[in-house]
């Protein structure tokens, strides 16, 4: 698994494998703090049980929008083998 630095537009590898279960559902949680300095604290990523710290922290990039979105990305592996994916029960919980 890895993570976009959005301000310097790149991809960072974790070292943390994606391992989800085939042919299976696979529940996915990642924990997300803003901070008092304003900077996003990605915490720790779980999959299927199974947590990982990640405890990056990102600067926030100039904006003038005061959204809140959520992506999913589907990447293909090495050969782009077809496969099919289901996204159900999508939740965002903000405190």
């Amino acid at each position: 698994m890895g993570y976009l630095d959005n301000p310097g537009q790149r991809w960072h590898p974790t070292g943390i494998p994606c391992e989800p279960n085939n042919n299976a559902w696979n529940h996915l949680t990642i924990q997300v703090q803003r901070t008092s300095d304003d900077h996003l604290l990605f915490q720790s990523i779980t999959l299927n049980a199974n947590t990982s710290t990640l405890n990056y922290s990102e600067s926030p990039t100039a904006t003038n929008w005061y959204g809140i979105t959520v992506n999913y990305q589907m990447d293909g592996n090495a050969t782009q083998e077809p496969y099919s994916v289901w996204l159900d029960s999508l939740n965002f919980n903000y405190w």
